[in-house]
């Protein structure tokens, strides 16, 4: 399978690029964030993700690995398809990963095809990698930021229980039973919901 694509850039449209590489034109789906960096008739390097199903063969094009791993992580979720996930990343992926830190489920809802639970287990699922993250700088003033600031892995796991309706005492209840600080918090969370869902 490719992992990039490296050619002329000769078409831009509403979601999709054609690269020419060696006189083979290919039809690239990208998001707004990545298009947006983008000239016709420009030398062009996008790194590739191809989505193959049985009537299907789509490539999806990113200008950093780092997007093409989150876009790929995004996969990685439940319920998230590669036009949903390019979708999503129409975004920066810096936006992307603070609304996923932060819990933002209405910046990441914007996504077509994203809706409430699809971003509630965006959330739950891959909050957890993102500890340390280095952001770069937005461009609107604020400053990069090293890492965000994390609670404990029990305050963390409580308060993505309770965004999805659980109750404080309820939630409190089931992960002290549970040593979290020695747990990755997406196995205390999938543990939790199990026995929450009794």
């Amino acid at each position: 399978m490719f992992y990039y694509l490296n050619g002329t850039l000769e078409i831009i449209d509403d979601t999709r690029v054609v690269v020419d590489c060696g006189g083979v034109g290919y039809l690239v789906y990208t998001g707004l964030h990545t298009r947006k960096q983008l000239k016709s008739g420009e030398k062009t390097k996008l790194y590739t993700y191809a989505s193959i199903g049985e009537d299907k063969f789509d490539i999806y094009g990113f200008l950093t690995r780092e997007e093409l791993d989150l876009f790929c992580a995004l996969l990685d979720v439940s319920g998230v398809g590669a036009k949903s996930a390019a979708s999503l990343l129409s975004m920066s992926p810096d936006t992307v990963i603070r609304a996923i830190i932060a819990g933002d489920q209405k910046t990441i809802q914007k996504a077509q095809g994203i809706g409430a639970k699809a971003s509630q287990r965006i959330i739950l699922e891959l909050k957890g990698k993102f500890k340390g993250y280095s952001f770069a700088d937005s461009g609107e003033g604020e400053l990069a930021t090293p890492a965000f600031s994390q609670g404990s892995r029990f305050e963390e796991a409580r308060d993505a229980l309770t965004a999805l309706g659980f109750g404080m005492q309820q939630a409190e209840a089931v992960l002290s039973r549970m040593d979290t600080e020695s747990m990755p918090i997406e196995e205390i969370i999938k543990r939790s919901l199990k026995d929450l869902m009794r």
